[in-house]
């Protein structure tokens, strides 16, 4: 029984050797298709900066006084940083992005190529139409969330990472930076406005409240939205994340790995090769 499965195996081996010129084909066929493929893909760089809201900590491990916390983190809390990741994600804040600079929606969105020794991009044709139409927002948001941008936290750590995958790695950071600061402003501006209107509030409500204790409670409240307002005024630019690493023009490449790729479909071509030629043997033999 062995002897016939080592005749068997030999058989095979020898019939593989016989069509070696077919297995020689079929795996170039893949190499060179994959090295088709990966040389005409433009380089795509990343580059993240790591945020931290101080008050994940502080909340959880301190009873700090009011003013003492917000002079640290403004309002933040465990809750305000799911508030800022969901708020980075939203059409809202794209939309506001792309408000700010005119190139910004034409680079996210309608670049193809990029030429590093000039610094300028080559624009799709198809995709610019869309946005002289005006009839861009969705897919570009889409796409941005897709491919552009990506958002993790660590939650032992509370490490919030944004990421932002592009042609340009200057326009990354450029991009980075510009979030950053905007989501600080944005949500600055949000507890500005929201602690003025409680301060109206308790104001008419101390003016007809007798009973002292709850007067007193007021005038506290009142206190720590003062205190709401200054900090969210003169710490507005960190109001809600400080940058534990800043972002950084990167100087690799994450994608393609051109190398990595060819080599996988070299190998994916050769093994199919070889199936293709021991079923197709396996058949005739039957027929």
């Amino acid at each position: 029984m062995i002897a016939d499965q080592e005749i068997n195996i030999k058989q095979l081996l020898l019939k593989l050797f016989e069509k070696k010129i077919s297995i020689i084909l079929i795996t170039s066929i893949f190499s060179i298709s994959s090295f088709l493929y990966v040389i005409n893909e433009e380089n795509i760089y990343q580059s993240s900066v790591k945020l931290f809201n101080k008050s994940d900590i502080s909340n959880s491990t301190s009873s700090l006084s009011a003013i003492s916390g917000f002079l640290d983190v403004g309002t933040g809390s465990t809750n305000k940083t799911e508030y800022a990741i969901s708020k980075l994600k939203s059409r809202d804040f794209f939309s506001h992005i792309i408000g700010l600079h005119k190139h910004y929606i034409e680079d996210i969105y309608a670049a193809k190529k990029y030429n590093s020794s000039v610094n300028k991009f080559e624009y799709d044709d198809s995709k610019l139409d869309l946005i002289n139409n005006n009839d861009y927002f969705e897919k570009a948001f889409k796409f941005f969330q897709k491919k552009v941008m990506n958002i993790s936290r660590n939650r032992s750590s509370g490490i919030v990472t944004i990421s932002i995958s592009h042609l340009s790695p200057i326009f990354a950071k450029e991009l980075l930076d510009t979030m950053v600061l905007e989501i600080n402003l944005i949500i600055s501006k949000e507890d500005y406005l929201e602690a003025s209107t409680s301060i109206k509030f308790l104001e008419e409500s101390v003016k007809t409240t007798k009973d002292k204790d709850t007067k007193n409670s007021m005038i506290n409240l009142i206190e720590n939205n003062l205190e709401k307002q200054v900090v969210s005024l003169v710490n507005n630019k960190n109001y809600i994340f400080r940058i534990v690493e800043n972002p950084y023009v990167p100087e690799d490449k994450v994608y393609p790995a051109r190398a990595k790729t060819i080599i996988t479909f070299t190998i994916i071509g050769f093994i199919i090769s070889l199936i293709f030629i021991i079923f197709k043997e396996i058949f005739f033999k039957r027929k």
